[in-house]
């Protein structure tokens, strides 16, 4: 596992940190571009261990086309997710305790697609995860957050993920051989996201 450097820290901190804010409660509407987009949340207090990450995301949609940079903190029983332009300018800021959420984005500013949105993702990539991993190769099923789980092991590397909510259409996730992409694809929201990690390591300390 790649650790992150100083400079990695000091964006993510800086980011965290900076600039005037409004507060957004994500259970209300959100003043976003796109659709709100359901989906299953792990309480932060079930998300095991600290983690640093760094992710460059694309969002495509009938009515969306955009990429950010994400920088993701998780430290005890709080998640942070900080979303940068390509000037490295915060957007946004998001905060999840236990499965509560809150936004917050510079001077109020209109988002090209809801931050929650990107939460969910990061879930399906990284937390809505079936234990025991690496598992033997073929597919395996479970229950995750409420969500059923489907994962395809190949020569004790993922492949693919399906998370389901009940009543709902099945969100598909495929993670290419080189360990860094994940592609998502989300039918009943109408979108599919490049997600690209480019670090990942844990908070200094922990």
């Amino acid at each position: 596992m790649r650790r992150l450097g100083a400079a990695g820290c000091a964006l993510l901190l800086a980011g965290a940190l900076a600039g005037c804010a409004t507060l957004w409660n994500a259970g209300l509407h959100l003043p976003d571009g796109g659709h709100d987009c359901p989906g299953s949340l792990v309480p932060t207090e079930y998300i095991h261990g600290d983690l640093l990450l760094r992710e460059q995301v694309r969002v495509r949609g009938d009515d969306t086309d955009f990429g950010m940079l994400i920088a993701a903190r998780k430290r005890g029983d709080a998640l942070y997710l900080v979303g940068l332009d390509g000037f490295g300018a915060k957007v946004f800021e998001l905060t999840q305790r236990g499965v509560e959420v809150s936004v917050e984005r510079p001077f109020g500013a209109r988002l090209p697609w809801p931050a929650v949105n990107l939460l969910r993702d990061l879930h399906r990539e990284r937390f809505l995860a079936l234990p025991g991993a690496p598992l033997p190769d073929g597919l395996h099923e479970g229950q995750v957050a409420g969500a059923r789980v489907e994962e395809r092991w190949i020569s004790g590397r993922l492949t693919q993920r399906s998370v389901t909510r009940p009543g709902a259409e099945p969100v598909q996730l495929e993670f290419d051989p080189d360990g860094r992409t994940t592609h998502v694809r989300n039918p009943a929201c109408g979108y599919t996201a490049t997600l690209v990690t480019l670090e990942q390591g844990t908070p200094p300390g922990a």
